[in-house]
């Protein structure tokens, strides 16, 4: 350490044995750097989190080898899991920029078998309960800075807001992410898994700290200004509540056509929301073209795909440009995306996981009254899920990466949830 400390920068030197240490950590105490991965995705950049979940995985691995008593735990998702780990490899063999594909392989691959990691970690209601809440609190500190932004002021890129149509708009937050659709995505995740905490908390004083949580997410949500987060995260409150309580369909049914009443003409938050669809905004058009020029693509390498990243979709692309979108580093649809890049097989696995996580999710609509806080999150969970792909039917919600190990992270909790309390359940009948 002596010699480090005089041969190498400070900052390189404090990295590099804050990184051994770290790694030392990890490995003895694995649940450590379980939580430290899940409360650091919405924070830390792309290459810390892989490293994170890479030690994760060499812990984890270490701890099956050496220790009797601790067993690999299953999910019934992991032959689906397994299948678009295949299909991730097979597009990446099939790219046109193999070295850049190769490397966002080993990217997504980590974060999967992160997803292995916490199932198998998991294993306990008092683990998972305290994961989910930390979770959770991280996601209302996100969403604080991003309301802080908005008073604040921040530099917005131009791109990110139609002048011409939405002239009250100057702002867009994007708190710890980098842009205002991304961290629109992630607040369409959190807002239902915070509702069930909500829900199913029986203290008072957790219901108020959640509460607050929970109003400082749909704030920063709206101060996102992005529709498809709003029609997303709409649609996981609605599926949240009609799973929980019929009773509440009606009423959100009604709420939603009749927001933009509600709100008024001249209203900044109606207008955005009517717009939905409006070919004279220049983000709808421009996503629009990109649409069928993906499509056209699709057609010529529907097998095979072209491989992973942006440089295998520019480098191709152009040829299938329209007018208006001459460029572009994805086809701002998560579906097509995967089509694109993976071929066939990479849509048909991708679509199997998510009917099998679906499957799985709502398996526990049956213990939702005598679940307690464990059913209630899983379901909301997946219900924020499902408005998330929702989102992916404007935008390619996996193009950020931290939103990729978000994805992976609200998977496996599922998992794990949806494991330990079908055990609490069968020990209970038992």
């Amino acid at each position: 350490c002596a010699v480090m400390a005089v041969l190498l920068p400070t900052k390189l030197f404090i990295m590099l044995v804050g990184g051994v240490f770290g790694t030392l950590l990890i490995i003895k105490y694995l649940e450590l750097g379980v939580f430290l991965t899940v409360i650091g995705a919405p924070l830390l950049p792309t290459t810390v989190l892989a490293g994170l979940c890479l030690v994760c995985v060499l812990s984890f691995v270490l701890r099956l080898l050496t220790d009797r008593e601790f067993h690999f735990k299953t999910s019934s998702l992991d032959v689906f899991v397994i299948f678009f780990m295949g299909a991730l490899l097979y597009g990446t063999l099939n790219s046109f920029t193999f070295v850049k594909s190769a490397q966002i392989m080993l990217i997504y691959f980590s974060y999967i078998l992160f997803y292995f990691v916490l199932v198998g970690t998991v294993d306990s209601h008092k683990k998972w309960r305290a994961l989910v809440v930390s979770f959770v609190l991280v996601g209302g500190l996100v969403a604080l800075y991003g309301i802080v932004q908005n008073f604040t002021g921040i530099s917005s890129t131009q791109s990110w807001v139609d002048s011409d149509m939405f002239q009250s708009i100057k702002t867009r937050v994007y708190s710890t992410f980098d842009n205002p659709n991304v961290l629109g995505e992630f607040l369409v995740i959190m807002i239902p898994t915070t509702a069930a905490l909500i829900w199913a908390n029986k203290k008072l004083g957790h219901k108020i700290i959640y509460t607050f949580v929970m109003v400082c997410m749909c704030a920063c949500i709206v101060f996102t200004w992005s529709r498809g987060a709003w029609l997303g995260v709409m649609l996981a409150v609605a599926l949240f509540l009609l799973v929980m309580d019929k009773r509440w369909a009606l009423a959100g049914f009604v709420a939603v056509f009749a927001l933009p009443f509600i709100l008024g003409s001249n209203n900044p938050i109606a207008d955005r929301i009517l717009s939905i669809g409006n070919t004279e905004d220049t983000s709808t058009a421009y996503r629009v073209s990109i649409w069928q020029a993906s499509i056209n693509l699709i057609r010529d390498f529907w097998l095979s795909g072209i491989g992973l990243g942006s440089d295998a979709f520019s480098m191709i692309y152009p040829k299938y440009a329209l007018a208006g979108a001459n460029f572009a580093l994805h086809s701002h649809n998560l579906f097509l995306q995967i089509w694109v890049e993976m071929g066939v097989i990479g849509i048909v696995s991708f679509f199997a996981l998510i009917f099998a996580f679906i499957r799985q999710s709502f398996s526990l609509m049956v213990y939702r009254k005598r679940g307690g806080v464990c059913a209630t999150v899983v379901l909301a969970a997946a219900a924020g899920v499902l408005g998330y792909l929702f989102q992916g039917l404007t935008d390619n919600v996996w193009y950020n990466y931290k939103m990729l190990l978000i994805f992976w992270i609200v998977v496996g909790l599922v998992s794990a949830g949806v494991n330990i309390n079908k055990e609490k359940q069968g020990q209970n009948n038992r």
